[in-house]
């Protein structure tokens, strides 16, 4: 029986130790972060190389080549504009700035780092309802549960 128990703590540790040392989300954040860093925008060669990153990231879908090309170096002058006015760059604010006539790089752009670097935000979301679905309320009438999720959901 322990030997059984040991040989299922190590699976299960074995299990547990691949997914962590696979991240893959790391190279995800990592490129993200080299492209939208106003550290490094100013320092990039708007080429075919910086697009060929920008392909990697998987929600780069619909921008062609010369339209992230082109977007990427009108951010890249604001972006250096605004340092050297001396302000303080809002990435967002700046790519908002250009969408007009960049569009396209603009919302790829965005949806890019828009996206949640983790699951706290939707578990948050989802923290009020435990009060509705715990083994205390298994009477609520039908007509309660409605009104406790426009009050949890901050519909009134």
């Amino acid at each position: 029986m322990t030997e059984n128990l040991k040989n299922f703590g190590l699976k299960c540790a074995t299990k547990l130790q691949n997914p962590r040392e696979k991240n893959s989300a790391k190279p995800f954040f990592s490129t993200v972060g080299n492209l939208y860093d106003v550290r490094n925008v100013v320092n990039h060669q708007v080429n075919e190389k910086l697009f060929a990153v920008a392909k990697t990231l998987p929600i780069v879908t619909t921008v062609t080549k010369k339209e992230f090309l082109e977007g990427y170096l009108a951010f890249q002058v604001q972006t250096a504009k605004a340092l050297e006015e001396g302000l303080n760059v809002d990435v967002c604010q700046v790519l908002q700035r250009l969408k007009n006539d960049h569009a396209n790089f603009v919302s790829q752009a965005l949806a890019i780092l828009w996206i949640s670097a983790s699951n706290v935000d939707s578990e948050r979301g989802f923290s009020p309802y435990w009060h509705i679905f715990s083994d205390l309320r298994t009477g609520l009438k039908t007509c309660n549960i409605e009104i406790m999720l426009k009050y949890f959901s901050g519909r009134s």
